[in-house]
């Protein structure tokens, strides 16, 4: 009897399974941007490619999205005026991230997957005149530290959902991944030159799980 149990434990395990596949994507080089309107913009898109599961393999149950989200930035500000300014006269209010998996399939009736968070600004200000170099440095000129910022959502499908991008005799398919960053900056005088530099990544994890 217990030979036979044992039998019925591996054959009712050896149909379950999982399989993970990683992309790491978005702008993989700085962006300066030296002269920037109310709001500055950063928007990228990338495709990734996920297989067809037969149903020989099993049973999917569902497919597991993970999104994470890396961003590191730093903010810059000039005084071109030749007077000595007082008070705050710049500052960057919030930052909005946001990276959004899409189906162009006319078909397809679900959202796969959004990583949407939002941080908070600073301002800043300078007590000295222009000092001639348009540098974000010396005593006219301002660079922040290096700010950092992780973001991870979690999104799962099922059902339905499944049997519509792995139902039978269905192939391979391709979502595309837009990112998308936006400053959002205050000057209250034309005597300044505002500045952000940023880097972005993004890693998504679509797990596929069946019995």
């Amino acid at each position: 009897m217990k030979y036979l149990m044992a039998l019925l434990l591996l054959v009712g395990t050896s149909f379950a399974g999982e399989r993970t596949y990683t992309f790491d994507l978005g702008p993989n080089q700085s962006v300066p941007s030296n002269h920037p309107p109310t709001h500055y913009v950063q928007q990228w898109t990338d495709t990734i490619g996920l297989p067809y599961l037969p149903p020989s393999v099993g049973d999917l149950e569902s497919i597991d999205i993970t999104i994470e989200q890396f961003v590191e930035y730093e903010f810059h500000w000039e005084l071109l005026h030749t007077q000595i300014c007082h008070g705050t006269l710049n500052s960057w209010d919030r930052i909005n991230h946001i990276v959004r998996l899409v189906d162009h399939n006319p078909a397809a009736f679900h959202n796969w997957g959004v990583n949407s968070f939002t941080q908070t600004g600073t301002s800043y200000a300078a007590q000295t005149p222009f000092d001639g170099l348009l540098d974000f440095g010396g005593t006219s000129g301002f660079s922040s530290g290096k700010h950092y910022g992780v973001h991870t959502s979690y999104s799962r499908i099922t059902g339905a959902d499944c049997d519509y991008y792995n139902g039978d005799k269905k192939g391979p398919f391709t979502l595309e991944v837009k990112g998308r960053l936006r400053f959002q900056f205050q000057s209250n005088e034309p005597i300044w030159v505002m500045g952000v530099t940023d880097y972005t990544w993004t890693r998504i994890r679509v797990v596929y799980k069946w019995i």
